[in-house]
């Protein structure tokens, strides 16, 4: 069984692994952010209402959010340096953007068969910690995330969990391979913070290239 492991100071896993997101003026629009889940597409420009909003997308990357106003938007995922006049899409598709409602995109599939998926990202009113799993690694079948105890248990593949408070303090993280029993990724010592709501992404495979990974964000809106 694929067994990765972080085994560095929690000071290093806070700098690499953690994606403050920050967005002005949420309430007057809305905002998105691309990640690039998708183990077999190149870098990727993404365009709105044909407008290149992200450039040169590689896979693992989570981007800033970027501020929009509330409305409906078709989005084109190319391949990086595309000529959108001339080529066609990978991705083509329709997302509906709405004030207060943070959302991040995923870029996901294999064998050419590309798809984008939305995820609503929950701002933070209480005083506890909550975290959320969202399974983008494509050839597990099921996930579980454990803490304390267990978090999130038998997530599929391309589903986001509901957010699930958590006490604010250090723990011990988990994500292992439901019904498998192997482990696949372990973070220790992650301090989780008062007020504060968190997504762990996996990501990559766990029989290929590039191998399985995980990115954490704080979903914070400023």
């Amino acid at each position: 069984m694929k067994k990765k492991t972080i085994l560095f100071m929690l000071s290093f896993t806070l700098i690499t692994l953690f994606h403050s997101q920050g967005v002005a003026a949420v309430s007057d629009g809305a905002a998105v952010r691309i990640i690039h889940a998708s183990p077999d597409a190149p870098n990727l420009d993404i365009y709105f209402k044909k407008e290149n909003l992200f450039s040169e997308i590689p896979f693992k990357h989570l981007s800033e959010y970027v501020s929009l106003p509330e409305g409906s938007y078709k989005i084109q995922v190319y391949p990086e340096g595309a000529n959108p006049k001339k080529e066609k899409p990978i991705i083509k598709e329709k997302v509906d953007i709405h004030a207060g409602e943070p959302t991040t995109l995923a870029v996901i599939g294999q064998d050419n068969e590309f798809s984008l998926i939305a995820y609503l990202d929950k701002v933070n009113e209480e005083k506890e910690s909550e975290i959320r799993l969202v399974h983008l690694a494509p050839d597990i079948s099921q996930i579980t995330l454990e803490g304390k105890s267990v978090l999130v248990e038998n997530l599929s593949y391309s589903k986001a969990s509901e957010y699930v408070q958590v006490e604010p303090t250090k723990q011990d993280i988990k994500i292992t391979n439901s019904g498998q029993g192997g482990t696949l990724y372990e973070i220790p010592n992650l301090q989780l913070m008062e007020g504060l709501n968190y997504s762990i992404f996996t990501l990559g495979l766990l029989n290929g290239e590039p191998g399985f990974d995980v990115v954490i964000t704080k979903d914070q809106l400023k």
